[in-house]
C-alpha cells in the first residue's frame, strides 16, 4: 500500500545531517512551520525548500527519543487556539539558520477559531528517523516557546497556590491578556456562561479547568485570598497572622513570628474612634469596616469632642442608644469631657460607660466657691459665671447639682441671686461645709424674693445642712391647709443662720410661723430680721422637739427686729414646747408690733430674754410659762 502520511528529510536537510555526523556543527531544529497546501493535499519531496502555503510558524517546544528504538526522534510544535481559520495539510520543521529540513504531510486537521463557534488547539508530533542523534539538537527559545492551555492549566493546578487576575468578573474581558487567569463566578457570562468556579485560562481563547477541592488562590484585583470548596470558593484569613492570635490567646501554636494582628488587637484600634462626630449629647461614630448590627459585649472608644451637657446617645451605625453607668441610669453633665477618650460597652438597648461615671464622684472642693443662680439661667449651667448662659435658674437645681457633685466639707459655699427678682424656694439635705444663699443688700432685700415652692408650706427648708441666708425676703406664698405652715423652717440638725432677711407670708394666715424650729434644728439671727406684713400669724418664732433658736448670733452686736406693722397672734409672739430653747438675750425689739399673746412655754420648753421681764415680748397680753410641765420664762 501507498503511505499516505508521512515526513522526510529535505536535499538540505539530509545534507547538514551529514555534515553533523562528520564532525560539523551539531543540526540544530528551530521552528515547525504549518500551512494549508493552498487548499489541496500536498505531496511533499525532498526537493522541497519551503511549504506550498505557510499559514502559522512557532518554536519547536520539546524533542525526545522513541522509547525503544534509539533512532527515531520525536519533535512537537503546538498550535495555540487562537491561530486558526484553516485547515493543516502540511508541516515543516527548520533550522536555525532557516532552511527547511524535515517536510511532512499530515492527516487534514481543521485549525478553527473561536468566532467560527470551535476553538481547537493542538500539540503536532513529528516522528523523525536519523542515524545519529547526537548530530541533531533543539534550539528552544525559552521566551517564545509555546505551550499548550491544558498544558499551563495542569501545571498550574499542580501548584499549591496560585494567583488569578479575579475571581468575581462576572464576563470574559473585552480584550484579554494572553495567559490572563480568571475564576469564573457563578452567574457569569459571554464565553464564561456555564463555567461557574471553574478556572479560565486565555491563549487565543479560553480554556476551563476544574479546581480540586482545597485549592488556594489569590486574586489580583482584590488581594483576597480563596480557598475551593465542594460546592465553590470560600474566602480566607490571612492565617500566620491568625494563628499568631490564636497562639497568644492560648489556643494554637504559630507557624512563625509575624505578629500584626496580635499586635493590632492588642492595640484596639479597630474599636477607637479618634474624633466624635453628631454634637455634645448625640454622638455618632463612623468604624471601618463599619457595624451592621449589634455586637452585645463590644468595646468602643471614642475621644470626645464636646463635653456633654446632659444625657446623651451614640449612634456607632445601627441607631442611637443611651450612654448609661454602671448602674444603669442616663449620664449627667460633664460625665463625657471634651478630649477624653471614653470607653462604652453595648449591652442590649445601651452603652454602657465602662468606668465610673464622673457625676458618680463629688469633686472635692480646695478653696470657697461661688455659684450664680438667676431668673433667666438654666439649671443645665455649671453655674460658675454671672449670666443667662452661665447660671443656674433654680435654687432647688443648684442646691442638687452642687451637692451631688462637689465635695464642700470645710469650705464655703456662696450661692449667688445674679439679678432682682422672685425665685422658688427649696429645701436643703445633707450638704456639707458652710452653705450662702446671698441677695443684694438690706436695702434691696424687698427686690430679691424668695418664694415657697408651688405646694409646699414654707420658703425654705432645712436639715443635717449649715445654711446662712442673706439680704433677701422670704415669702410664703401657700394657700392650703397644713399643719404647719412656715416661712423658714428648720429639722433634724439643720442649722440656717438668718442675716439681714425679710420673712413674710403673703396672704395672712393664721397658722403661719415666721420661723418654725423642729427636732434640733437651729435657727440663729444677725445684724437685722424684719417679720414682714401686719396680717394674722399663729407664732413668729417657735421651738419643739429641742429646737433652737438664738436672736443674736454675735452678742457684741445686737440683731434688730422689725415688724413692717402691728401683726395679730393668734398664738403667742414666742412659743416653745418638748425641750424646745429660744435665747433671744443681746437683741432688739424696738421695730416690732403685735397684738395677742407675748410667750408660751411647756414641757421642758424654755425661753431666756436676759431678764427682759414679762412684756419684753411685742402684745397686748401677757405670757404663760408651764411650771408644771417645766416650762419656764425668764
Amino acid at each position: 500500500m501507498t503511505q499516505k502520511y508521512y515526513g522526510l528529510l529535505t536535499n538540505v536537510g539530509l545534507a547538514k545531517l551529514a555534515a553533523a555526523a562528520a564532525g560539523g556543527a551539531p543540526l540544530a531544529l528551530a521552528t515547525m512551520a504549518f500551512g494549508d497546501g493552498g487548499g489541496a493535499e500536498t505531496a511533499p519531496g525532498k526537493t522541497a525548500t519551503a511549504l506550498v502555503n505557510e499559514r502559522y510558524r512557532a518554536p519547536v517546544v520539546e524533542k525526545y527519543p522513541h522509547p525503544t528504538n534509539p533512532a527515531i526522534l520525536y519533535v512537537e510544535g503546538v498550535i495555540p487556539s487562537g491561530i486558526g481559520g484553516w485547515t493543516m495539510r502540511e508541516a515543516g520543521i527548520f533550522d536555525a539558520a532557516g532552511d527547511l529540513i524535515v517536510v511532512a504531510k499530515p492527516p487534514a486537521i481543521d485549525v478553527a477559531l473561536i468566532s467560527e463557534g470551535a476553538s481547537t488547539e493542538g500539540i503536532v508530533r513529528l516522528p523523525l528517523v536519523f542515524e545519529s542523534l547526537d548530530a541533531v539538537q533543539l534550539l528552544i527559545d525559552p521566551t517564545v516557546v509555546l505551550a499548550t492551555q491544558g498544558w499551563v492549566l495542569d501545571r498550574l493546578l499542580s501548584r499549591p497556590f496560585i494567583t488569578v487576575e479575579s475571581i468575581t468578573t462576572s464576563a470574559p474581558p473585552a480584550a484579554p491578556v494572553s495567559h490572563s487567569l480568571y475564576v469564573v463566578p457563578a452567574g457569569a457570562t459571554g464565553a464564561w456562561a456555564g463555567q461557574t468556579h471553574k478556572l479560565a485560562y486565555y491563549q487565543g481563547g479560553w480554556s476551563y479547568r476544574d479546581s480540586p477541592v482545597g485549592k488556594r488562590i489569590a486574586a489580583s484585583d482584590t488581594g483576597s485570598s480563596w480557598r475551593r470548596t465542594a460546592t465553590g470558593w470560600e474566602r480566607l484569613w490571612v492565617e500566620p497572622e491568625i494563628e499568631t492570635l490564636l497562639a497568644a490567646s492560648g489556643h494554637a501554636a504559630p507557624h512563625g513570628a509575624d505578629a500584626r494582628v496580635t499586635r493590632a488587637v492588642r492595640s484596639q484600634r479597630i474599636n477607637y474612634v479618634p474624633a466624635a462626630g453628631g454634637t455634645a449629647n448625640a454622638l455618632v461614630v463612623a468604624l471601618d469596616p463599619p457595624l451592621t448590627g449589634r455586637v452585645p459585649g463590644m468595646p468602643l472608644r471614642v475621644r470626645i469632642a464636646a463635653a456633654n451637657t446632659g444625657a446623651a446617645t451614640l449612634d456607632a451605625g445601627y441607631g442611637p442608644l443611651p450612654i448609661v453607668t454602671k448602674r444603669g441610669v442616663a449620664i449627667a453633665r460633664g460625665d463625657l469631657p471634651a478630649g477624653a477618650d471614653m470607653e462604652v460597652i453595648d449591652v442590649g438597648g445601651a452603652w454602657m460607660l465602662a468606668g465610673i461615671a464622673y457625676s458618680e464622684f463629688r469633686r472635692r472642693l480646695t478653696a470657697d466657691a461661688t455659684f450664680y443662680i438667676r431668673s433667666d439661667g438654666n439649671d443645665g449651667n455649671l453655674g460658675l459665671i454671672n449670666s443667662a448662659t452661665g447660671a443656674f435658674q433654680t435654687l432647688a437645681g443648684a442646691f442638687a447639682r452642687v451637692s451631688r457633685e462637689y465635695e464642700t466639707t470645710g469650705f464655703i459655699v456662696t450661692f449667688q441671686l445674679g439679678m432682682a427678682g422672685t425665685y422658688v424656694g427649696a429645701a436643703l439635705a445633707s450638704a456639707a461645709g458652710n452653705w450662702e444663699l446671698v441677695g443684694s443688700s438690706w436695702a434691696n432685700a424687698a427686690s430679691y424674693v424668695i418664694e415657697s415652692p408651688p405646694g409646699l408650706p414654707y420658703t425654705i427648708y432645712s436639715e443635717l445642712s449649715d445654711l446662712r441666708i442673706r439680704r433677701c425676703t422670704l415669702r410664703t406664698v401657700y394657700a392650703g391647709t397644713p399643719t404647719i405652715e412656715t416661712g423658714v423652717q428648720v429639722a433634724n440638725g439643720g442649722n440656717i443662720l438668718l442675716d439681714d432677711v425679710v420673712v413674710s407670708q403673703a396672704n395672712n394666715r393664721a397658722g403661719y410661723r415666721d420661723i418654725y424650729v423642729n427636732t434640733r434644728g437651729a435657727v440663729r439671727c444677725l445684724n437685722r430680721v424684719q417679720f414682714g406684713g401686719a396680717g394674722s400669724r399663729f407664732v413668729s418664732v417657735e421651738c419643739v422637739n429641742q429646737g433652737l433658736f438664738v436672736a443674736s448670733d454675735n452678742p457684741a452686736v445686737p440683731t434688730q427686729f422689725f415688724s413692717s406693722g402691728t401683726m395679730s397672734m393668734t398664738g403667742v409672739w414666742c412659743r416653745v414646747t418638748m425641750g424646745g430653747y429660744a435665747n433671744w438675750t443681746s437683741c432688739n425689739l424696738a421695730g416690732a408690733a403685735a397684738t395677742g399673746s407675748r410667750y408660751y412655754a411647756d414641757t421642758g420648753g424654755g425661753i431666756d430674754t436676759g431678764g427682759g421681764g414679762a412684756n419684753f415680748f411685742p402684745g397686748n397680753a401677757g405670757g404663760t410659762a408651764v411650771a408644771a410641765t417645766m416650762g419656764w420664762y425668764r
